[in-house]
């Protein structure tokens, strides 16, 4: 009878874009595979199959459920992370992943969800005092624990999703609006450190901001010397990054400057993408893609496949999918009754959304290459799961939108 009513309250808002989302990964995946010794539609397609009980189960068991085991959730996340990093696997530079026989697991995937969790629970908690200082910093230990962890790993993509994540998700909870911009204006003053005269300009206008808005000496300080700090500091830290790490920098600046090396996915994804135009040169058609000049094809640069046979009209469809669900996720979680469950929406919103900014944008070239995968459609296991999961979440929220945690 409980699956029956839940049945009735499936939001067809979240449901019917996602697996709109699934149907198009496959027939990409179907057609980055054409030349490649792996069907990697058909594996995919396996890892949905697995993905449905995933799906099912998030979206049936009880709000509470998910209240109840945040914390378990997060500290095993932790753990496993933790483990990932005394005793991983290897592979292509980085130890993500652990080994199960034949399989790879990369924890880091779901720990994005036990973090949404857990940041959830925190925040939703009604004695919490988002105006003081030691609130801020308890929920940046939250965050910052899973995200060094990744960093270390090294992973500085998926640790960015940590990053974003955590900010929606603390407006949400009721920031102060001061604070809001005491933690987001050195994030904007690190990503225009490249250019001294875009940083002067953006460090001007944040002490004008400031001035005007009269927040207090203290904070005013406080704000202008982080932000000023991190800006100018961050080119004399250019040592501590991996050298992989700054080649990828240097190939998002300048990509031409060493075409046939580390700019040549870049360049390569950027002809794929322009030569799509309006309407794709049709399924299997792609020269890039089949030709095999675009590497990568099936996990990171997958939604330049799109463009190039499905074009701009291909492209934007896959985009206004992705729009559709996120805002419907940002949409019901601020009507929801229940604090926690509205919070787990606008963080599960956010990680979808930084993970189609920066995979399409990295395909673009207007964007770092970090190796993000496109939600539904690249290929991978554990990043499969962590999206049904991801799903089952949503709908399983969305349809308790009224009863809060039951």
């Amino acid at each position: 009878m409980r699956v029956l009513a839940l049945l009735r309250r499936v939001d067809w808002g979240l449901l019917l874009p996602a697996l709109a989302l699934m149907a198009i990964g496959l027939g990409v995946l179907e057609s980055a595979s054409a030349n490649q010794a792996t069907d990697f539609a058909a594996k995919q397609g396996l890892w949905l199959l697995i993905g449905l009980p995933v799906l099912l189960g998030a979206a049936f068991l009880p709000p509470g459920f998910w209240f109840a085991t945040a914390w378990l959730a997060y500290g095993t996340s932790i753990a496993v992370l933790l483990w990932v990093k005394l005793a991983g696997a290897v592979g292509m530079g980085a130890e993500r992943w652990i080994q199960l026989g034949p399989l790879r697991f990369q924890p880091s995937e779901l720990a994005k969800i036990a973090l949404v969790l857990a940041l959830a629970r925190f925040l939703s908690d009604n004695r919490l005092d988002l105006s003081r200082f030691g609130s801020i910093l308890s929920a940046g230990v939250i965050a910052g624990t899973p995200l060094i962890l990744v960093l270390l790993q090294p992973d500085l993509g998926t640790a960015l999703v940590f990053l974003f994540l955590s900010y929606p998700m603390l407006l949400r909870a009721g920031l102060p609006w001061s604070w809001a911009l005491f933690l987001i204006a050195p994030v904007l003053a690190a990503l225009l450190s490249t250019n001294i005269f875009l940083l002067l300009a953006f460090v001007l206008l944040l002490a004008g901001v400031l001035w005007f808005a009269e927040v207090g000496l203290l904070l005013n300080f406080g704000i202008l010397g982080l932000t000023a700090g991190v800006g100018f500091s961050l080119p004399a830290l250019w040592g501590l990054l991996k050298p992989y790490q700054q080649q990828r920098i240097l190939t998002f600046l300048d990509p031409e400057a060493d075409a046939l090396g580390a700019g040549y996915q870049i360049i390569q994804s950027k002809v794929a993408v322009g030569s799509g135009g309006l309407f794709g040169k049709g399924f299997l058609q792609g020269s890039q893609t089949q030709l095999a000049f675009l590497p990568e094809r099936h996990t990171d640069f997958i939604f330049s496949v799109l463009a190039e046979e499905w074009g701009f009209l291909g492209a934007g469809l896959v985009l206004l999918l992705f729009g559709t669900l996120i805002l419907r996720a940002l949409m019901v979680g601020l009507d929801h009754r229940s604090g926690f469950c509205a919070l787990v929406m606008t963080g599960l919103a956010a990680i979808l959304f930084v993970h189609v900014l920066i995979n399409a944008g990295m395909t673009m070239g207007i964007m770092p290459v970090t190796g993000l995968p496109m939600p539904f459609l690249s290929y991978g296991g554990t990043f499969t799961l962590s999206n049904m999961l991801l799903i089952g979440l949503l709908l399983n929220l969305s349809a308790h939108r009224r009863e809060g945690l039951t």
